[in-house]
């Protein structure tokens, strides 16, 4: 089955808190963080 929207939206980094900024730091510096990531922040 495939679904037409994600069941969970991944987080817009404008939406992100300081823990979630300091936790995905590392991957913003290196370009784009992945959806993986922006899905479970």
């Amino acid at each position: 089955m495939r679904l037409n929207k994600a069941r969970i939206s991944p987080l817009e980094e404008e939406n992100w808190n300081e823990q979630q900024k300091q936790l995905l730091a590392p991957q913003a510096m290196r370009g784009k963080v992945q959806n993986i990531f922006l899905t479970l922040a």
